[in-house]
Order: C-alpha cells, then sequence, then structure tokens
C-alpha cells in the first residue's frame, strides 16, 4: 500500500489539496479510525492530508459578542484546561 501524506500549513492549502474528485484523498488528524480501516485493507488512500499543523483549527478563543470559538482539533484536555471555556455563559 503506498499514498502520499501531505502537511499543509494554513488552511485554505489543505482545502486545495483535498481533491473533491478522489475518494481515495482523506483528511487526516487523529486518525485511529482511518489507520485501523487501512491495517484490515477496508481503505487504501491514494493521499492523506494532515491537518495537525493547521493553527486555525485549533485553540480556544473569545469572540466580541462573548460566544467561544473552540477549533475542531482542540483536545478535551486543552478545553478542560481553558479559562476562555468558563468565562461566558452557555445559552
Amino acid at each position: 500500500m503506498s499514498y502520499e501524506i501531505l502537511k499543509p500549513k494554513s488552511l485554505q492549502d489543505a482545502i486545495n489539496l483535498l481533491d473533491t474528485d478522489d475518494p481515495m484523498v482523506r483528511p487526516f488528524s487523529g486518525g485511529t479510525a482511518l489507520m485501523l480501516m487501512m491495517k484490515s485493507g477496508i481503505f487504501s488512500p491514494s493521499r492523506l492530508v494532515v491537518l495537525r499543523d493547521i493553527p486555525e483549527l485549533s485553540g480556544i478563543s473569545l469572540e466580541d459578542d462573548d460566544s467561544v470559538l473552540i477549533g475542531a482539533l482542540t483536545t478535551l484536555a486543552e478545553m478542560e484546561k481553558s479559562d476562555r471555556c468558563c468565562q461566558t455563559n452557555a445559552t
């Protein structure tokens, strides 16, 4: 099984690398389920686009309207330790 691993540094680069015409191209972050599927032969990617180095997808910020923005790659441990998650009332 041979596949390409790409590590974009921006969200726009990742979007450009995720070819919608090729169902064998997949975004990759944690990868537990994907790795199990690859090992068992259920899925053989042509390309994996690694998302973990894209700053826009991580972190927690308090927005101007007091909403909390949580990036898609933010871990539960980061949320648990963050003061920002507790600075606003959940609605």
